[in-house]
């Protein structure tokens, strides 16, 4: 009888190797080739997130809003754009500083709502040294137990 290899678990568009690897930061799979099938996990992971996130637009615009409150839950969204502001912070985009634009961006959407007849303004204003930063913790700086953890919490969290 032939042996067959553990089905793999693809709940998204990483497979399990793949988010092994990206919590990990390597792939215990990997051989001699490690620098390649590296950057070959970077390009498919790059390619494949942002086709994800193009198919989510989609399904944001082209669902109902009862679905969408399903999908798009506050929770999920906070944790989305925590991680992505996290990395890009105060980074200087074409369109102007990074987290800035996103605040914009939803202050415009928020106020296309013609239904409503107040507008909101969104003014970021920073004050250095403010003891009310709150973070999450630092992907770079967990250990790889954390991570996974991490990782776990948010699945339950979910589901």
């Amino acid at each position: 009888m032939a042996k067959y290899a553990p089905k793999m678990q693809n709940y998204g568009f990483l497979t399990d190797l793949k988010r092994e690897y990206l919590i990990t930061g390597k792939d215990k799979n990997l051989d001699e080739d490690t620098e390649n099938k590296q950057k070959q996990y970077d390009f498919h992971i790059e390619r494949h997130a942002r086709q994800a996130l193009k198919d989510l637009i989609l399904v944001a615009r082209s669902s109902p809003p009862k679905k969408n409150k399903k999908i798009f839950t506050i929770g999920l969204m906070r944790l989305l754009l925590s991680a992505v502001v996290a990395q890009q912070r105060r980074e200087i985009t074409e369109d102007g500083i990074y987290f800035q634009v996103l605040i914009k961006e939803i202050e415009k959407t928020v106020n296309e709502d013609t239904a409503y007849p107040a507008q909101i303004r969104c003014d970021v204003v920073e004050y250095p040294g403010s003891p009310f930063a709150i973070r999450e913790p630092d992907w770079n700086d967990m250990d790889i137990d954390d991570r996974r953890h991490w990782f776990n919490a948010i699945q339950k969290f979910v589901r």
